[in-house]
């Protein structure tokens, strides 16, 4: 656990609140005086590895057999693993309903 989580549980934050939430935001983009009541967390970027693995696996909870291509491509637009699973799952859906051969009209 890093130092500033302990010290936060440990002595409490000078604030009446803190604030948790989670943006794709670059910090400077963020008003100091929202920043200055939160604990900032980040967390490393997935390797292409990491998201392949959360593809296929997401996958095969779908039941769903993927070109060998398809983790890799997924891979491409993403480094989160919550938006690859997104991704995936919209493919999915749309091949569903193609082969259903449904009609929006």
């Amino acid at each position: 656990m890093p130092a500033y989580v302990r010290r936060l549980f440990t002595q409490g934050a000078p604030a009446d609140f803190i604030l948790i939430g989670a943006t794709t935001r670059d910090p400077s983009d963020i008003d100091s005086a929202i920043r200055s009541r939160c604990a900032e967390v980040y967390f490393e970027p997935l390797t292409a590895g990491q998201i392949r693995e959360i593809v296929i696996g997401a996958g095969k909870r779908l039941g769903a057999k993927l070109a060998r291509r398809v983790p890799d491509a997924i891979g491409s637009y993403t480094i989160e693993g919550r938006k690859a699973v997104q991704i995936l799952a919209d493919a999915y859906g749309n091949a569903l309903f193609r082969s259903e051969g449904i009609s929006m009209s």
